[in-house]
C-alpha cells in the first residue's frame, strides 16, 4: 500500500570510497540482490540518480537521514523531468561511508521493496556523506513537458503511453486549491521514428512499445492557477485502477506549495474535500463525514503512535473492518468484479452477510508525511489506496490524523476510512463507551468463535473497577477475582483487564477474546479526564468469564 524506495545514509566522510564508486556500489549490490531474488534487475535511470542526488544533497542541508515521504520524492523526480512511482522509504545510518553498502545489505525493507527502475546519489558536504538510493515504478513513458510555465503558456500538449498491462488512460489535474480537472483525451499523435522520453533518454521508435488506442495518450491540461499542479496519468477502473506517473508543474513566477492546514479541524475539512474534488472529477458523488467513522480512524491513527507500529494492519491482526463497531454485519451485495457503473447504480435495499460474501465493505488508507496534505498526497498516488478513494460504492468517510516524532521531526500519519453504511445512525444508548465497547468486542471475537453474551452483573463490577487507580494491563488483584466468581453464579473462572484509550473504539484485539471456552463479558467505561486525552478518553474495564453450559 504506502510510496517511496528511497533510502537515506548521513555518515561521517573520511579516507573512503569517492561518490560515484559509492553510486556504482549501492546500484549494483541492489541489482545482484534482486537478480538473487529472482526479480528483474532494477535498471540504473540518470533522471533518478539526478533525483537521488537532489535529495541527498536535502538530506545534508537537513542534517538528518530520515527519507523523504512522498511528496518531497516526487517532487525531486518530477524537477528532474521524470514521472516514475516510488515504491518504498528506508532510511538508514552509519559512522563512515563504508559502513553504508554494510547497512544497506543488512536492511530487510529493500528485500521486500520491488521496482523496475533504480537512482543513487551521494553528497558530500565537509566531514559528512550522504547516500540516497531510489527504486520507483515505471509504468508510463512521457513525451518531454515542462515543469515550470509562465501563466500565460496554455495549451502545451501532453503525450505519452502506458506501459502492459495498463490501458484505458486518464490524466487528472490537481490544482493549488485542491479540485481536480479530468483531463478530455485527444486524439493521440503518432509518434516520430525517434523521440524524447522520460527517464530513457532519445529513443527509437522499434524500442517502445506498439501504441494502440487504449494505451497512448493526449491530453492539453490547462493550469488557470498560479501555485503546484499535480498531473497524474492513471489505467483502468474500479478494481483495475493503477497508477501510471505523477509529476507537478509550478506555473507563474513564483509557485509556493500550498501551505499544510494549521490544525486537526482544518486538516480533516482540508483531506474530505481532496477526497471529494478527486470523486467529482470521476464523476462519482461525494462522500458525507460521518462522525463514529471518523472516531475509528481518528482512534486508529492514536493507537498507531501510542504503540509504535504503522500499517493497515494492527499488530494483533485487526482491520479496519474489525474495528467498525457494528454488530449488523450487512450489506449490499456487488460482485468483486463489478463494473463502475454497477457500484454506482448498487440497491442499496439488498443485503448480504457482509463478513462472508460482500468484497466491498468499506476502505482504509494509511499514509505518513511532513503534514497532513502531504501524506493524503501519498494516498492519491498509491493505487489500491486511490482505488478506495474512487470507489463508487462509498457514501461516508471519516480521516484521523496524529502525529509521531522520527529522529527528532515531526511526522503526520493519516488514517481515512470509507464505509458504504453510516455509522452515526447508531444514537443515544447506542453510542455510550460501554455500548460502543460491546459492538467493538462482537466484531474483534473471531466469527468462528462463539459470540460472547453481555452481562449485567459483570459490567455493573466492570464499571467499578473503571473507575478504580487499578493500572492499564491485566488485573491481578485476588479479591476482585473472588468478587466476580461470587457475583455470576456457576462462573468457573475470569479474566479481568483495563485499557486506557483515546477512544474506546481503539480497544485492540485481547488475547481473552481469541479463548473460545469464555462465554460472556461485562464492560465498563469512565472518562479518563486526561489532559490532552481528548473528549472520548477513556478507562475501559472489560470482565471475562466462563460459565460451563448446564449453568447458563
Amino acid at each position: 500500500m504506502i510510496p517511496a524506495g528511497l533510502i537515506v545514509f548521513l555518515v561521517a566522510a573520511a579516507a573512503e570510497p569517492e561518490p560515484a564508486v559509492l553510486e556504482q556500489r549501492a546500484a549494483r549490490f541492489l541489482q545482484t540482490q534482486a537478480a538473487a531474488a529472482g526479480q528483474p534487475e532494477p535498471v540504473l535511470d540518470e533522471v533518478l540518480v539526478r533525483a537521488a542526488r537532489r535529495l541527498a544533497k536535502r538530506a545534508l542541508g537537513a542534517g538528518a537521514a530520515r527519507a523523504p515521504d512522498a511528496l518531497t520524492a516526487t517532487d525531486a523526480i518530477s524537477e528532474e523531468g521524470g514521472a516514475d512511482i516510488v515504491v518504498s522509504t528506508v532510511a538508514v545510518h552509519a559512522g563512515v561511508p563504508s559502513h553504508a553498502l554494510e547497512l544497506l545489505q543488512e536492511n530487510p525493507e529493500l528485500r521486500k521493496a520491488g521496482g523496475t527502475h533504480l537512482g543513487v546519489g551521494v553528497a558530500l558536504e565537509g566531514s559528512q556523506v550522504a547516500l540516497v538510493v531510489m527504486k520507483t515504478d515505471r509504468r508510463v513513458q512521457l513525451e518531454r513537458f515542462p515543469r515550470a510555465l509562465s501563466a500565460s503558456d496554455q495549451g502545451v500538449r501532453l503525450c505519452g503511453e502506458l506501459l502492459p498491462p495498463l490501458s484505458a488512460p486518464n490524466v487528472d489535474v490537481s490544482r493549488p486549491d485542491g479540485t481536480v480537472t479530468r483531463m478530455k483525451l485527444l486524439p493521440a499523435r503518432t509518434a516520430p521514428s525517434g523521440r524524447e522520453v522520460q527517464g530513457v533518454g532519445f529513443v527509437r521508435q522499434r524500442d517502445l512499445p506498439a501504441p494502440t488506442e487504449t494505451r497512448s495518450f493526449c491530453v492539453e491540461p490547462r493550469f488557470s492557477q498560479p501555485g503546484v499542479h499535480t498531473v497524474t496519468v492513471t489505467g483502468g477502473d474500479g478494481p483495475r485502477l493503477n497508477v501510471g506517473g505523477v509529476f507537478r508543474v509550478r506555473v507563474g513566477a513564483s509557485a509556493p506549495a500550498p501551505a499544510e492546514p494549521a490544525g486537526l479541524a482544518e486538516a480533516r475539512l482540508g483531506m474530505q474535500a481532496r477526497i471529494n474534488a478527486l470523486r467529482s472529477a470521476a464523476g462519482l458523488v461525494p462522500v458525507k463525514r460521518d462522525g463514529l467513522v471518523e472516531r475509528v480512524a481518528q482512534a486508529y491513527a492514536d493507537r498507531m503512535v501510542r504503540e509504535g507500529f504503522f500499517g493497515i494492519e494492527a499488530p494483533d491482526g485487526t482491520s479496519a473492518r474489525d474495528r467498525l463497531p457494528d454488530d449488523n454485519p450487512t450489506c449490499d451485495y456487488v460482485p468483486q468484479d463489478a463494473s463502475v457503473d454497477q457500484r454506482r447504480n448498487v440497491d442499496l435495499a439488498a443485503t448480504c452477510d457482509a463478513r462472508e460474501t460482500d468484497p466491498l465493505w468499506g476502505g482504509q488508507n494509511v499514509g505518513w508525511g511532513a503534514g497532513a496534505l502531504a501524506a493524503h498526497f501519498s494516498l492519491e498516488t498509491t493505487a489500491e489506496a486511490r482505488r478506495n478513494l474512487l470507489e463508487p460504492a462509498m457514501r461516508f468517510a471519516g480521516v484521523g490524523l496524529a502525529w509521531r516524532e522520527v529522529e527528532g521531526r515531526r511526522e503526520a500519519l493519516v488514517v481515512e476510512v470509507l464505509t458504504r453504511r453510516p455509522l452515526d445512525s447508531m444514537k443515544g444508548g447506542a453510542a455510550t463507551p460501554e455500548a460502543l465497547s460491546y459492538r467493538l468486542l462482537a466484531r474483534l471475537r473471531p466469527a468462528t468463535l462463539r459470540a460472547l453474551k453481555p452481562n449485567a452483573v459483570l459490567a455493573k463490577l466492570a464499571a467499578e473497577v473503571a473507575r478504580s487507580s487499578q493500572p492499564p494491563g491485566e488485573v491481578t488483584d485476588p479479591a476482585l477475582y473472588e468478587r466476580a466468581l461470587k457475583a455470576l453464579p456457576g462462573a468457573e473462572s475470569v479474566a479481568i483487564e483495563v485499557h486506557a484509550v483515546e477512544d474506546p473504539l481503539g480497544l485492540p484485539r485481547s488475547p481473552w477474546l481469541m479463548d473460545a471456552s469464555l462465554t460472556h463479558v461485562g464492560v465498563g467505561a469512565q472518562p479518563a479526564g486526561v489532559p490532552g486525552g481528548g473528549p472520548n478518553a477513556a478507562r475501559v474495564a472489560i470482565i471475562y468469564a466462563r460459565v460451563p453450559a448446564p449453568q447458563r
